[in-house]
Formats: C-alpha cells, sequence, structure tokens
C-alpha cells in the first residue's frame, strides 16, 4: 500500500470566532500551600484571525481549534484486523503533562462538552482557581497547564444561561432532532456541557446520531506551555515546554442527568449514544494527531494519550471505552494505513497509578482486541522538542483561602 498521510483539513475560524464570546479575560490561581501560598494572575486576549490567545505580555500561551470530526459521514465497516498499536502506561496526568520527554504530545482530557468541566450538570464552574477543589482527571490536567488556556475555556462554554459558546454537540443536534419530530423533552440535549438521553429513545434515533457523527466537534488547545501547578499543587512548575489538549466528553451512563428509575431498554440506548459518542472523540483526536504529524516538516512519531474518558462516575465501562478506542483507531485506517500508524503516533491508554487495577484491566481487554502493543515508544522521548514559553508572571503571595467560585458546592467525584 503506497503511504500516505492524513491530509489536514481547512481550519475554519469561524466556528471558534462564532462561539467567544469573550476575547479578553483574567485569570486568577493559588497554590494550595497552607504556609506560603503563591498567587499568580493575569490576562488573556484571543485573535479570533489566528485563533492564538495570548497573555499580557504578548506571548502566545496556546492556538483553539473547533473543527468537525468529518467533512460527511463516517463508514462503519469495522472489518480492518486489528494491530497491536496501543501501550498501557500507568501514571498520573499533571506528571505526564510535566514531562519535558512529552513536549508536543496530545493529551485527550475528560472534559464536559464544552470543553470546561464541572462537578455536576447544575453546577457551572467559572474560575481557574475552583478546579483544586475537583480531584478529578480533568481538572487536574487543566491546572498542570497555563492558567489563561483553562480560564479562556471557562469564560466561553456553552451553558444553560448563555448557551452560545463552545459546544461539541451543537451542530451534531441540530442535524439529529430536525429529522425526528419531537417534543423538546424527547430530543437529545447538552445540559451545561452534559449529554442529556431522552429516557425514550428509539433506535432510529440512535440511529441518527450515529449517520451524523461527523458533526461532532473537536474542541484542542494546541502548543501550551505546561506552566501550571505542579501535581502536589502546592508550588508552580518550572517547566516550559508545552502540549496539546484535547477535550473530550463522555455521556453519563445511569447517572447525573440521565439517572434512570429502572433500567431495561433506557439503560441500553443509553449505553450505545454514549460508545457513539466517544469513539466519535477518540477519532478527532487521533484524526487532529495525524494532521500535526503530516503538518511537520520533519516528521517525528507523536504521543498521544487517551485517557479513559467516561470511567468512574460517568458508568461507561472499561470495557465499552476500550471498544470505543478500537473503533476509532479501525475508523483512522481512512486517514493513515493501519500498518503505518505506529510509525507515526505513540498512542499510550494512560491510566491512574492510584488505581493500579485499572492498568491491568486496561491491559487484558486492548489484548483481547488484538490492540495491545509492545510498548514500542514508552522510552522513547519526542526528537522534535517544543520551543520553551514564558511561565505566567509570579505575584505577592497571599495568605487569604481561596473559596469555590460556582454556582454550589461540587460534588464529591471518584477519579475519571
Amino acid at each position: 500500500m503506497a503511504s500516505h498521510v492524513a491530509p489536514a483539513r481547512e481550519v475554519l475560524p469561524d466556528l471558534v470566532s462564532k462561539a467567544t464570546r469573550k476575547k479578553t479575560g483574567e485569570w486568577k490561581l493559588t497554590t494550595t500551600s497552607e504556609a506560603k501560598p503563591a498567587r499568580r494572575s493575569g490576562r488573556y486576549t484571543f485573535d479570533s484571525k489566528t485563533l492564538k490567545l495570548k497573555d499580557e505580555t504578548d506571548q502566545v500561551v496556546g492556538r483553539i481549534i473547533v473543527q468537525h470530526i468529518a467533512a460527511g459521514r463516517l463508514q462503519w465497516k469495522f472489518e480492518q484486523k486489528p494491530q497491536p498499536v496501543v501501550r498501557v502506561l500507568s501514571s498520573e496526568v499533571m506528571e505526564e503533562i510535566q514531562n519535558p520527554s512529552n513536549a508536543n504530545a496530545f493529551f485527550v482530557l475528560p472534559s464536559q462538552l464544552n470543553g470546561a468541566e464541572y462537578p455536576s450538570p447544575v453546577h457551572p464552574v467559572h474560575l481557574i482557581d475552583a478546579y483544586k477543589f475537583d480531584r478529578t482527571a480533568g481538572p487536574r490536567g487543566q491546572l498542570a497547564l497555563h492558567p489563561a488556556v483553562g480560564q479562556f475555556l471557562l469564560d466561553n462554554a456553552a451553558k444553560q444561561v448563555a448557551p452560545l459558546g463552545f459546544n461539541a454537540v451543537d451542530d451534531l443536534l441540530t442535524r439529529v432532532n430536525a429529522k425526528h419530530e419531537l417534543e423538546h423533552a424527547q430530543q437529545f440535549r447538552s445540559e451545561n456541557g452534559y449529554f442529556k438521553v431522552p429516557k425514550v429513545c428509539s433506535k432510529q434515533l440512535v440511529s441518527s446520531l450515529e449517520k451524523e457523527l461527523g458533526c461532532l466537534k473537536t474542541i484542542a488547545a494546541m502548543h501550551v506551555p505546561a506552566t501550571g501547578l505542579d501535581p502536589t499543587l502546592s508550588r508552580w512548575s518550572d517547566q516550559s515546554h508545552v502540549v496539546n489538549m484535547v477535550y473530550a466528553s463522555a455521556v453519563p451512563v445511569n447517572a447525573y442527568n440521565n439517572q434512570l428509575l429502572s433500567e431495561g431498554k433506557a439503560l441500553k440506548s443509553q449505553e450505545a449514544v454514549a460508545a457513539i459518542l466517544l469513539r466519535g472523540a477518540y477519532y478527532g483526536a487521533i484524526r487532529l494527531a495525524l494532521e500535526y504529524y503530516a503538518q511537520q516538516t520533519s516528521p517525528s512519531r507523536i504521543k498521544v494519550f487517551l485517557m479513559p474518558v467516561g470511567g468512574g462516575v460517568f458508568n461507561n465501562s472499561m470495557s465499552s471505552i476500550a471498544r470505543c478506542i478500537s473503533e476509532a483507531i479501525e475508523l483512522s485506517a481512512v486517514l493513515c494505513p493501519p500498518e503505518q500508524l505506529v510509525d507515526r503516533l505513540d498512542l499510550c491508554v494512560l491510566t491512574w497509578n492510584g488505581k493500579p487495577e485499572e492498568s491491568e484491566n486496561f491491559k487484558s481487554l486492548l489484548g483481547d482486541l488484538g490492540l495491545l502493543s509492545s510498548g514500542r515508544g514508552e522510552s522513547e522521548q519526542n526528537d522534535d522538542p517544543a520551543p520553551s514559553m514564558p511561565m505566567p508572571p509570579k505575584q505577592p503571595a497571599s495568605s487569604r483561602k481561596v473559596r469555590l467560585q460556582s454556582d454550589g458546592p461540587p460534588a464529591k467525584r471518584s477519579r475519571q
């Protein structure tokens, strides 16, 4: 088979600029050190033409990307022979983001559909500092980065009181719901970034969602400095490399706004919908990484850390997550020959080292699917290091305790 790479899609600034309510803003973030809390603050400015986010010193701290995962309908054949292209790493997301050997790597970070991270559908978060009170992977990953990016996403996330904003499913749901004459309660919805599955969900509605999945959007922040808080949250990171973040959301299954009084068909529908959207989210991330590879002047293998999005309290089973990764990789065969994928991307499922059995379970599941690699690239470093980026300016230490800035107290959640 002839060698080819994924063609780069045209970046459409309109998808970003139309969703950007706030182009300038401020951020504040304080370490959790009780002895000597270190507070820093700054400003951001977003250029809707270049899609670049800059800090108060005019330094670029990220480039915001919003793209549909496909120009048309995706082909659902799933007939390719699986290739052993995925390894498993037991670690912690902040540690890996701030590991200099992961410069230029992609991280698929759990979030809501709007690129933000909320503890529940009724408690939107407004300030990046509030992420310190959420111990799950999504907020911790964002805290490892330059705070301007997380604050920009929070300021521009679509929510109930401000529907205009970043929303990975708005175009998708417009397409799907328009095909079915249903009352509002019977439609798919996004509630503060949490996907709502109607209690009565027909096979036709689920099929329409699958057919129109190309309209799902990938929300990403490229070349973001890993200059946020360190994994202890008590100090600022001393790193300067950059990484690429892809914000991916799962569907709560019999949880949060999809809680069921009884299971049966309704549960099966939720599981089917969750698998479709998660497959699309992983595919969008892999496609973006392949395009990034193709755009390099001297292409070098790109690390892509796939977090188990939807695990934990969202009740997506590990077997379902592993299968979605497998299907996303198979879909990517139209972008890159399967036998060449391993030469371009170092795909790695990043599990939490605080739960060692998670790593072993994923190794078993990926092995059963024929995806588990022997670990090539685990000790390799990216040969194309990212340029150093400035750290946020230091601010005088503050002894004031920081309150959670949200519409209500955060719900305690297990890691996902």
